[in-house]
């Protein structure tokens, strides 16, 4: 089965999550132990917090698809494929919009229209990783335009930077005025990008 996954503490929303399965196969709990959250798929509870589960079915994996591929599309041609009326398309839309499922709608910028299809992975590896250090890095990097993703990760190095940049001049710099010049970085190694395999925001459950 397919699941959908919001945090909660009593009948109030606190934020969103995601937890193994393994997590979950240990602590299902019992909906009648939990009054209010009667109509919920499944429960559990870790860390005093509660969490209900929330189970897709076809018509709501439809929906997701098609909105990921197209958002713009009207809800008569989305109860089309779904096989809904347009009445139900609506109020499934706002309940996945009020789950927190959908998220945000966008406009995806082709980077070649714009000038900006360089790729570059950097690796960064900080002086220090005391708690002060990490988060001055990253209200450093979240500042800088170039870099369109950051993730802090496991290995050898401390984060992992997407940049987005026009050309190698480009990137050079913002490799010595802007990233290097971080006097939280101690050092970094760049990974230029040959060719574009798979980029997809898509994501089906």
């Amino acid at each position: 089965s397919v699941y959908a996954m919001k945090c909660l503490r009593k009948d109030k929303i606190l934020d969103y999550d995601q937890v193994e399965s393994t997590l979950l196969e240990k602590e299902i709990l019992q909906k009648a132990d939990h009054p209010f959250l009667v109509g919920m798929e499944y429960v559990f509870q870790t860390d005093a917090r509660l969490f209900f589960i929330m189970k897709f079915d076809t018509a709501d994996l439809v929906l997701m698809d098609a909105l990921q591929s197209d958002c713009k599309q009207t809800h008569k041609q989305l109860a089309l494929k779904t096989g809904l009326s347009v009445t139900a398309v609506h109020e499934r839309i706002k309940k996945l919009e009020r789950n927190g499922v959908i998220r945000q709608y966008v406009a995806l910028i082709d980077p070649k229209r714009i000038d900006l299809d360089f790729m570059v992975f950097c690796h960064v590896k900080l002086v220090q990783h005391a708690k002060a250090s990490l988060a001055l890095f990253e209200a450093d990097v979240t500042g800088l335009p170039e870099v369109v993703e950051c993730f802090h990760v496991s290995g050898s190095y401390d984060y992992l930077l997407k940049v987005m940049v026009q050309d190698m001049t480009h990137f050079r710099s913002f490799l010595v005025n802007k990233l290097t010049s971080l006097k939280s970085i101690s050092s970094t190694e760049s990974s230029f990008v040959i060719n574009q395999v798979q980029n997809t925001t898509k994501l089906m459950p």
